[in-house]
């Protein structure tokens, strides 16, 4: 987790390269690019995160473009963990960034990454990748997340403090469970369309790219790419994982 609520203050998030009018104000870093792939991060390691266990990341973002924003598609993150010396691109993992000056969380599955294993202690964002001199990227939070490592964050629940997982004050998220495959083939125009409805929010139809004897694994995370792109109500956190040979997607809220 970040804190930037102290103006001025970038909360060790001290390093960056092709960046200018970089800093904090009013909760959010900020910061402006020179063009190409500009990153973020930080000089200091953190404590040790399990990466077994911590392996979603999570982060608050508005991408602004000094043009029509078509060139940005994608932005990185890299990462080092303990024992490591040098940042590279075996370490690394492309997200879909989308640059519509509007407030979107960006939820990274690390987990299948071949090398995000043992004890991670630094991270480098590249919001964007691929930019124009003047793009613009603004950040409220960056936090890795496990689904299996319960804590409680809002101080002012009646329930903080005295919390056990599961919490006695929330519901449970609603999921869906498909039904068991193997590999798939997802040819364009034939089959590689998914209707999705969470909340009642409507029909949103996802669009899944060519590809050969995907896995459960790979269609779950092309599903979630694309679920994080809607940005309302209960598509805001939603999430799609395998479950055995089965593809679940649960509801942000």
């Amino acid at each position: 987790e970040v804190d930037w609520d102290l103006n001025g203050d970038v909360d060790g998030w001290d390093s960056y390269s092709l960046v200018h009018t970089y800093g904090v104000w009013d909760s959010v870093l900020f910061g402006t690019s020179y063009g190409g792939n500009c990153y973020i991060g930080r000089t200091a390691y953190f404590s040790p995160v399990a990466a077994e266990d911590y392996y979603f990341l999570r982060i608050q973002m508005k991408l602004s473009a000094t043009r029509d924003g078509s060139h940005i598609t994608q932005g990185k993150v890299q990462w080092i963990k303990d024992g490591d010396i040098l940042w590279d691109d075996n370490k690394a993992a492309e997200f879909d960034a989308v640059a519509d000056d509007k407030w979107r969380y960006y939820n990274i599955n690390l987990g299948p990454e071949q090398w995000w294993q043992g004890d991670i202690r630094n991270l480098r964002i590249f919001p964007f990748l691929h930019t124009r001199s003047g793009d613009r990227f603004f950040i409220r939070s960056i936090s890795l997340i496990s689904p299996s490592a319960f804590s409680c964050t809002n101080p002012t629940c009646s329930f903080y403090s005295s919390y056990e997982h599961p919490c006695q004050g929330v519901g449970t998220l609603g999921y869906c469970l498909g039904t068991s495959i193997g590999t798939v083939d997802i040819v364009e125009d034939v089959n590689d369309e998914l209707i999705v409805n969470i909340d009642d929010y409507g029909d949103q139809y996802i669009t899944l790219g060519d590809g050969s004897g995907l896995t459960v694994q790979e269609i779950a995370r092309e599903i979630e790419r694309q679920l994080v792109k809607v940005d309302i109500g209960g598509y805001v956190n939603a999430s799609a994982e395998r479950d055995a040979d089965r593809i679940k997607i649960n509801s942000g809220t």
